[in-house]
C-alpha cells in the first residue's frame, strides 16, 4: 500500500471514529445528560472499539469507500458496541433502556 494511500485510508478511519463520538455527544444530549466530554467518551467507547475490530477483521482498509463493505462493518460494529457496553462497560443499561417509557 502506498503512503498516499495508507494517508487516505487514515482519514476516512478518523473521519468515522469521529463520527462515533459525535453520534454519542448528540445521544447523551437528547437525553438531556450534559456531563461533559469523559462521559462522551465513555459511552462511544465500546462502539469505537467494535468499529476497530470490525474494520480490521473485514479489511476495510481494501476498500474503505465501498458501500456494501463499509455497510457490513457499521452493522457488526454496532453489534459487537452494544454486546461490549452491555457487558463490560455498563451491564445495568439494557435493565434502564428496558425501563424508559
Amino acid at each position: 500500500m502506498t503512503y498516499d494511500r495508507r494517508m487516505r485510508v487514515a482519514a476516512i478511519a478518523v473521519v468515522d471514529l469521529a463520527l462515533i463520538v459525535a453520534f454519542a455527544a448528540l445521544g447523551r444530549r437528547s437525553h438531556d445528560d450534559d456531563a461533559g466530554l469523559t462521559a462522551t467518551v465513555t459511552i462511544a467507547a465500546p462502539f469505537l472499539i467494535g468499529y476497530v475490530v470490525a474494520a480490521v477483521a473485514l479489511r476495510l482498509d481494501r476498500a474503505p469507500l465501498q458501500i456494501g463493505r463499509s455497510a457490513v462493518v457499521a452493522a457488526v460494529a454496532v453489534g459487537l458496541g452494544l454486546a461490549l457496553r452491555g457487558t463490560v462497560f455498563d451491564p445495568d443499561a439494557l435493565a434502564h433502556a428496558l425501563k424508559r417509557k
